[in-house]
């Protein structure tokens, strides 16, 4: 440790050297000025740890002396050195920025080292203190100039790039720019659900209106009048489905989705669920195949919900499948304690960009698009349904060799 001493009576330079010369342990290393200013030129040209300083010099004296220091090396820890009948003029020095002060008479080894290393050690933690509380104004700064234009509606405002450092204070920098993201993808859900309420409410009642009309100007006997009345009933049943999603993200949204929980026969469940559709995909062409669990079956879950995973997904399957394929429903025990159904099919595939989308709400890919069906619900909700369960959902799928959703869900909840 380098400190340097700046006393203008030889003798006191000399008894303070002296103690420190016996010093045990780590050395230190003691350079001396007798003036203020022969200090201050030391300070610009060597790098010290500690400064011990007498008030009293042939160029400065009493407080203005402590000033004149600490305003030329403001990074250096200073302690003064004085006389009995001068300590309130040495806590003035403390009151103002000293680190500590030390009686001339008093200043034997340990003494002296204790006050040296103490100075040092409070100097770096007021400093590491001062750049902390500076840096945390610079970010409260950037918070709130973000907030600001959060609250005028731009989500895509961003701050941890103006941040710095790894600490607590760039994690919350970084934690605002994770909210502002997740107020723009809200942003852009809301603009999305609108663009869909509009178009996929708009086209089915556009339909019955039309069907309606056309039935009023046809006699109950006419022939034409049964597959009008179809066209009505699958419309009408296609507004309760898209109902039905709105209601169900709102409750999940909304955190009042709940769960009824019953010992269930997985391997019963995904047979009733493939015969339900069956027809559906024999009308395209294609063929559902079901590999049931090879063990026990059973798991605690709420069936409607898991049913209504495995629909959706059997569903998308025929959707974008082509005539002829097959269509495969396995399920298997995985890993103890949990159970896999897979929904494998052989249609356009999935993109890697759209992956991490997918179970997004009112998320719809490029196939999905290309197709003019689907509200971008359906997955969404999926993925809430196993996530309820304990479960994960994912899909393997590269573009143009179809896809296989996969969900996992605990026996026991």
């Amino acid at each position: 440790m380098d400190i340097l001493l700046i006393e203008d009576n030889p003798v006191e330079r000399k008894l303070i050297a002296a103690v420190i010369s016996r010093v045990k342990g780590k050395p230190l290393n003691l350079q001396c000025a007798d003036t203020l200013q022969k200090g201050l030129d030391i300070l610009q040209a060597l790098r010290v740890d500690c400064v011990l300083l007498d008030l009293n010099l042939p160029d400065s004296s009493g407080i203005e002396t402590f000033r004149r220091l600490q305003a030329g090396v403001p990074s250096v820890p200073i302690v003064v050195l004085t006389v009995m009948h001068d300590e309130e003029l040495a806590l003035q020095a403390v009151g103002e920025g000293a680190q500590d002060y030390l009686f001339k008479a008093q200043a034997e080894g340990s003494l002296l080292v204790r006050a040296v290393r103490y100075a040092v050690e409070r100097h770096r933690m007021r400093a590491e203190l001062e750049s902390y509380t500076s840096r945390l104004g610079r970010h409260m700064q950037l918070l709130t100039r973000g907030f600001s234009r959060v609250a005028r509606g731009d989500f895509g405002v961003r701050i941890a790039g103006d941040s710095d450092g790894h600490d607590e204070l760039a994690a919350l920098a970084h934690g605002f720019d994770g909210m502002a993201e997740q107020l723009q993808r809200l942003s852009q859900q809301k603009a999305q659900f609108y663009s869909m309420v509009t178009h996929d409410l708009r086209s089915p009642i556009h339909t019955i209106l039309l069907a309606s009309g056309a039935m009023e100007q046809m006699r109950a006997d006419d022939a034409g009048r049964a597959p009008m009345v179809g066209v009505v009933r699958r419309k009408a049943a296609q507004l309760m489905q898209l109902v039905d999603e709105l209601q169900e993200v709102m409750f999940i949204e909304g955190g009042q989705m709940k769960l009824f929980p019953t010992r269930t026969d997985l391997n019963q469940l995904l047979a009733t669920c493939v015969e339900d559709l069956a027809s559906q995909a024999e009308s395209r062409g294609q063929r559902l195949r079901l590999e049931p669990v090879q063990e026990d079956a059973t798991l605690t879950c709420d069936s409607l919900k898991i049913y209504c995973v495995v629909e959706n997904l059997v569903g998308n399957a025929i959707r974008y499948s082509v005539a002829g394929d097959t269509i495969v429903v396995r399920a298997s025990a995985c890993r103890p304690g949990l159970l896999q159904i897979d929904v494998t099919d052989h249609g356009p595939g999935i993109g890697v960009e759209e992956k991490d989308r997918l179970f997004e709400p009112f998320f719809r890919g490029r196939a999905s698009d290309a197709g003019g069906r689907g509200t971008g619900l359906g997955l969404g909700i999926c993925h809430a349904f196993v996530r309820a369960h304990g479960g994960s959902i994912w899909v393997v799928s590269e573009p143009g060799q179809g896809a296989s959703f996969r969900f996992e869900i605990p026996r026991q909840p």
